[in-house]
């Protein structure tokens, strides 16, 4: 009685629920190493882990898809305008094969002579 009251309420759960309950069920469970991986509430509590660990190493940071240069801001802000990214001039905007831009570009520093 009760295995049929169980089964009743559990039909009644979306499955999409319970995929993820599965999902992170199978993931703890056969990669414990994963509950030591730091957990971040917003994106830029990782931007600033990142951004501490590399401290004032050269880097390479390269972003596809940016949308308003949020997070390029973000990074030119956190490390100083010394180590600020840019864009060489030749990849300013380019408006190529139908893609249109639903705004203007990111408004950041151009460097080179591209």
């Amino acid at each position: 009685m009760i295995r049929n009251a169980i089964k009743d309420y559990l039909s009644t759960i979306n499955p999409q629920f319970l995929e993820r309950v599965l999902a992170l069920s199978i993931v703890k469970n056969n990669f414990p190493e994963v509950r030591h991986v730091p957990h971040f509430v917003k994106r830029e509590e990782l931007w600033d882990l990142a951004c501490d660990r590399i401290g004032n190493r050269p880097l390479t940071y390269l972003e596809f898809g940016v949308w308003e240069g949020y997070s390029i801001k973000y990074f030119a802000e956190k490390v100083g305008d010394s180590r600020a990214p840019a864009y060489p001039r030749s990849l300013r905007w380019p408006v190529r094969r139908g893609l249109r831009p639903a705004g203007p570009p990111p408004d950041l520093a151009v460097r080179g002579s591209g």
